[in-house]
């Protein structure tokens, strides 16, 4: 639930500063690219690649300042503008050193080194990709409990765990994760802002429709979203870190590659029976509030309140049902009233009465935003 605060629209001044660490940045690659080749080495393609998604926040905010649409952004751009040069510098420095140790040691001694490694990036990026989400949207998301916390990141360590194998162990594929959870986080922000709601998995059924009616609405972003980027913009540098420890004989990478992809099955078996069979409230000990639902993901977290609306959409057929079987049930009972109440003398009197009024009966659906169960008779 976000508060009311005062549009304060940013100096388009400020577009300044993160056009100043773009600028910065490619300077930087270029630098790298010139001296490699002055060298004779092999250019730098994958880190160049990681750097180019880092100017993509970066230009994304110069254009909301320049458009006068970035309101109370405090130090955010600050910290923006950092994360992207840590980024840069883990890319361009860190990686290098990191996978260059790696290569030179023995066959165990590096995969052992490269687990370890992976094990520490992807539980990073997981935590930095739920804050991610959930700053950008939710200003009380450091009230989630422990358990519901700790069930998000679980949640996306094993997607990122899925996609790293997917990807036969390179970073570029685990991306998508910190990448869909700041773009879940900014649209749950503008659906929250224009609908008082939070986002619920029927609305992913009617994608279309909203996309039609988001036209007429003014966007207009804040402090939380670009923290959000600037969380991205550090996931991104950590996952730059990843990548699977040079093979020195070619008879070993088709039997890595099977490997991977077995691996990748069977855990994605297991994440898919694990998470259909789950009953969250019980499991985390909370209350799902099923009339105001943003309250449930304000208070417990985007992620563990929609995965728990995910898993109540199939409705089970109860055990033993027919069509024929419910039919034969809803004609005994209609029989039991009408030889019953139906046939009473209070039934009959109201029979006639309303055949000589004939009155006019209004029926209003109530969507409004009141709980008629506080009424007793109701």
């Amino acid at each position: 639930m976000t508060e009311d605060i005062p549009l304060e629209i940013t100096s388009s001044d400020m577009a300044n500063l993160p056009i100043f660490i773009a600028v910065l940045i490619v300077a930087t690659v270029v630098v790298r690219v010139y001296f490699s080749i002055k060298h004779n080495e092999k250019p730098p393609i994958a880190r160049v690649f990681w750097c180019a998604t880092l100017l993509i926040p970066l230009g994304m905010v110069a254009a909301w300042i320049t458009n006068q649409l970035l309101v109370n952004e405090d130090n955010s751009l600050w910290v923006l503008s950092y994360s992207a040069l840590g980024a840069a510098a883990v890319i361009l420095l860190v990686e290098p050193l990191v996978s260059g140790l790696i290569d030179q040691t023995d066959l165990a001694t590096g995969t052992v080194a490269c687990i370890c490694r992976d094990i520490l990036v992807i539980a990073a990026v997981s935590a930095l990709s739920f804050v991610s989400l959930e700053i950008a949207c939710n200003e009380t998301f450091y009230r989630i409990p422990a358990n519901s916390f700790g069930f998000s990141v679980g949640l996306l360590a094993t997607v990122l765990l899925s996609l790293y194998l997917l990807g036969q162990r390179h970073g570029g594929v685990m991306a998508l994760v910190p990448v869909a959870c700041c773009i879940l986080g900014i649209a749950e922000h503008f659906v929250i802002t224009f609908k008082g709601e939070a986002i619920l998995p029927s609305d992913i059924l009617a994608l279309g429709t909203a996309m039609e009616v988001s036209e007429g609405y003014e966007f207009t972003f804040t402090a939380g979203i670009v923290t959000s980027l600037a969380l991205l913009e550090i996931s991104l540098g950590l996952l730059s870190l990843i990548r699977p420890r040079k093979l020195r004989t070619p008879t070993h990478v088709f039997p890595a590659i099977a490997a991977n992809l077995c691996a990748f099955l069977l855990v994605t078996v297991v994440e898919l029976s694990g998470f259909s069979s789950i009953d969250l409230e019980q499991a985390l000990n909370f209350g799902f509030d099923r009339w105001q639902p943003i309250t449930t993901y304000a208070s417990q977290g985007f992620i563990t309140s929609f995965t728990e609306m995910v898993n109540e959409l199939p409705i089970e057929k109860p055990e033993g049902y027919t069509p024929d079987e419910a039919q034969s049930i809803e004609q005994e009972l209609a029989a039991t009233y009408d030889s019953t109440y139906g046939s009473s003398e209070q039934r009959a009197a109201a029979v006639a009465q309303f055949n000589e009024i004939k009155p006019t009966i209004v029926a209003v659906m109530n969507e409004s935003f009141s709980d008629l169960s506080c009424f007793e008779q109701l």
